[in-house]
C-alpha cells in the first residue's frame, strides 16, 4: 500500500490569491459594488467624486472602495495627500 505524502507548508499552493479571487467574485456578484466599480472603469476617480456621482455618503463609498482594494479590483493611481485617486485594475468590463 502506497503512503500518501502530506505536503509541507512550503509545498502547498498559496491560498491568498484564491481567497482574493473568491472575494472579488463575491463583490462582483453584488450590484452595489458593480455599480461603484463602473465609475472607476473609464478613468481614475476619487472617492468623494464617486460618492457624489452615486448619491452615497463618502463614508459608505470609502467602505465599499476599501473592499474593492482588498479584492484587488481597484488600485491607487496616485496619492497627493489631499486626495487619493483610484483606478480599475483591469480593462475587462463588469
Amino acid at each position: 500500500m502506497a503512503k500518501k505524502l502530506i505536503p509541507t507548508l512550503e509545498q502547498m499552493p498559496r491560498r491568498t490569491k484564491i481567497l482574493e479571487q473568491a472575494q472579488a467574485i463575491a463583490l462582483l456578484h453584488n450590484p452595489k459594488y458593480r455599480t461603484l466599480l463602473r465609475f472607476f472603469m473609464p478613468q481614475p476617480n476619487t472617492i468623494s467624486a464617486t460618492a457624489t456621482a452615486t448619491g452615497q455618503s463618502v463614508k459608505r463609498t470609502y467602505n465599499y472602495v476599501e473592499k474593492l482594494l482588498e479584492a484587488e479590483l481597484l488600485e491607487v493611481s496616485s496619492n497627493s495627500g489631499a486626495s487619493i485617486i483610484l483606478r480599475h485594475t483591469s480593462s475587462q468590463t463588469v
